[in-house]
């Protein structure tokens, strides 16, 4: 049954009309041409305080994100430059904040460490002080812990098979073959003295 009542005609004329990504694209346009320099000014501040309030960024990252929203260059720079002068953007505390959390938060190598901050713009010797800045058993210990992890979805498995996919999951993470190899050693050894044979893992 059709409803004609009042209500459900304005329902169907309020409902969002579909646009094509020309007619998105035309407006974004339209919208950053109507921009004056204050207002692209005001608007950067405003990406980059809605960047922090979720979680420490880069300055990297504050560039990146003001580019995707057609921020100009000059603008960008020079927020950039007035939130470094503030103190709201440190690309060292951001480095080393960022190591500790993520040594805390999974098992990880350095190497993979030092990728994850290349690809939020920190690099060279900042990214290599932060990284040395952790413990230095600290990627033996991740790597036990993943291995731990590991192994119990590994039960049941052939030793030979568990240790081949062992050594690809230490490998992919970016783990040094000398770790990798004396983790295996030490999974190995303490199969050994579970079931109280010779190794074969």
């Amino acid at each position: 049954m059709v409803d004609y009542s009042e209500g459900a005609d304005s329902s169907r004329r309020s409902r969002p009309r579909y646009r094509s990504k020309d007619e998105i694209e035309a407006r974004r346009r339209a919208r950053n041409a109507a921009r004056s320099e204050s207002d692209w000014r005001a608007y950067a501040r405003d990406i980059c305080y809605r960047q922090l309030s979720a979680m420490d960024r880069s300055t990297f990252q504050l560039r990146e994100a003001m580019v995707r929203r057609d921020v100009p260059e000059l603008i960008i720079e020079d927020t950039v430059a007035a939130f470094v002068e503030a103190d709201l953007v440190d690309d060292e505390r951001f480095a080393l904040t960022f190591v500790r959390l993520r040594a805390e938060s999974r098992p990880c190598s350095r190497r993979s460490l030092l990728k994850d901050l290349r690809e939020r713009g920190i690099a060279g010797d900042l990214a290599q002080r932060a990284v040395e800045s952790i413990d230095e058993n600290f990627e033996l210990e991740s790597a036990r812990n993943l291995a731990q992890k590991k192994m119990r979805s590994l039960a049941g498995v052939d030793r030979h098979v568990a240790r081949r996919r062992l050594y690809g999951a230490l490998a992919r993470r970016g783990f040094a073959p000398n770790i990798v190899v004396q983790v295996l050693n030490e999974v190995a050894s303490a199969e050994s003295d579970a079931d109280g044979a010779s190794p074969s893992f």
